[in-house]
């Protein structure tokens, strides 16, 4: 499950929004993925967690663009990447 909020000023947070649940496709020793395939949407969104980095990429492509809720959908590809802090590092 994933929550998300916004940064609304200076060291002021939004409302958390509610939890989104993803489906995992893939468990191994190295990676997880998981995901939404965009079915009921116009985005397919993946998360790829690197186990042994620590790292998470995250993307969002667009979907179903030529269904009438997506036509004036974002079509752009966007990729969030998240890396350990050197602070975080520097702790353990």
């Amino acid at each position: 499950m994933i929550s998300l909020s916004d940064q609304i000023g200076p060291n002021l947070i939004g409302r958390v929004d509610a939890p989104y649940a993803y489906e995992i496709t893939k468990w191994t020793p190295y990676e997880v993925i998981a995901g939404a395939d965009g079915t009921l949407g116009c985005v397919k969104t993946t998360i790829t967690i690197e186990r042994k980095t620590k790292d998470v990429l995250w993307v969002d492509e667009p979907v179903n663009q030529t269904q009438q809720q997506c036509k004036d959908a974002d079509t752009k590809i966007r990729k969030y990447s998240v890396e350990g802090s050197l602070g975080w590092k520097k702790m353990f």
